[in-house]
């Protein structure tokens, strides 16, 4: 049975309106919210906004809500609360067809893989000097290869042997692709970061740029997680992170406590200024969880209290667990207590906040796990 990617029709329906936009009596006027073919294909600024659209992505409603329903939700740490039936069906296990957040997050996904095939299709072709100034054109190749290898990464862990979509569709055929397995999800994605590897910057002017650090990093945890974990691999790429300049932060509470945003243990990190900020991105999931708006989406679960307290481990369940009052702003209301509740106290502050993909703690417990697998000292 074949899939149909609709997102992947629906770009190749306003492709085909953008192409039948030249003719005079169809349309003659410029599209003002976004970037044209004549100039995203063809400069080097077109290069900079085309990549920065494939960033632009995460920040969409899987990454800043479905991540976190789908990762702590279906594990041991939280309940999905609220009254979001979508969100109740992936916590009970009862997820069906109908499924609005899965419908949601394989658009999304494929939306944003989409965008990466845009870069890494025309960026080569353009003809603009500037863009090779600095390395800057094979930079923003390996950005792209590596968000598109970590949105598959994503896809494939959520729904197996999912369609390599690689490049822009331009028959029916292509836009109908069958499913590839498991196995070759994981070969593309592993292709795509070891191709992105030299290309991209040691260093960025924050944490949410690709670099050599997010590659390896991200090389450490694929090569871990594919269906025939590759060790050897694991700790090379660990070790390539561990040595690549980063450091744990002082203490763990300054993780999230709002003022230390890209910090040194911090290796990738998705950037917010707010809703009212310059980039109009504000940390939905801290206005859920502290109260702004909120119905018990998403509180720790009563084993994850009960596994800090039957270890007496007071400091860390501090750090983890927030007791407190909900806020009465937002969508609380009456039916809901408001008192005493426990909060991800990770998200305990507004939307200025960042959120972590990946830290180097993260990194160092999959190294200790190579070593072991690997029967190492």
């Amino acid at each position: 049975m074949k899939l149909k990617i609709y997102s992947l029709v629906a770009a190749a329906a306003l492709t085909i309106t953008m192409q039948s936009g030249c003719k005079k009596d169809f349309l003659d006027k410029q599209p003002f919210n976004q970037v044209t073919g004549d100039v995203a294909f063809t400069t080097a600024a077109g290069a900079e906004k085309l990549i920065s659209g494939t960033y632009g992505g995460m920040y969409n409603d899987y990454h800043i809500w479905d991540y976190m329903v789908n990762g702590d939700v279906t594990s041991d740490n939280a309940y999905a609360g609220g009254d979001n039936p979508a969100n109740i069906q992936i916590d009970l296990f009862t997820t069906n067809s109908t499924n609005g957040n899965v419908g949601r997050d394989w658009s999304g996904l494929y939306s944003n893989i989409k965008n990466a095939n845009e870069v890494l299709e025309n960026v080569p072709n353009i003809q603009d000097p500037a863009l090779d100034a600095n390395g800057r054109r094979g930079q923003i190749l390996g950005e792209a290869a590596t968000l598109r290898a970590y949105f598959y990464f994503h896809l494939v862990r959520l729904w197996g042997g999912v369609p390599l979509v690689l490049k822009s569709p331009t028959t029916l055929e292509e836009m109908q692709k069958s499913r590839s397995s498991v196995d070759e999800v994981y070969a593309q994605i592993i292709k795509d970061l070891e191709y992105a590897l030299p290309l991209v910057r040691t260093s960025a002017p924050n944490k949410g740029i690709i670099t050599k650090g997010i590659v390896n990093a991200l090389l450490a945890k694929v090569y871990a997680s594919k269906p025939n974990p590759d060790w050897t691999k694991v700790q090379q790429y660990a070790d390539a992170t561990i040595n690549g300049g980063y450091s744990l932060i002082g203490s763990f509470d300054q993780l999230f406590d709002g003022a230390h945003k890209n910090n040194s243990e911090s290796i990738w990190e998705m950037q917010y200024d707010g809703w009212g900020g310059p980039s109009g991105r504000g940390n939905w999931m801290t206005g859920v969880i502290v109260g702004t708006g909120w119905k018990r989406f998403c509180t720790p679960t009563n084993d994850l209290v009960a596994a800090f307290d039957s270890e007496g481990d007071v400091i860390r369940k501090n750090s983890s667990i927030n007791f407190r009052n909900v806020s009465t702003e937002g969508w609380s209301d009456d039916y809901w207590s408001k008192s005493n509740y426990p909060f991800i106290n990770k998200y305990r502050n507004d939307d200025l906040a960042n959120s972590y993909i990946i830290r180097l703690a993260d990194i160092k417990l999959l190294k200790a796990e190579a070593l072991n697998e690997l029967s190492a000292s």
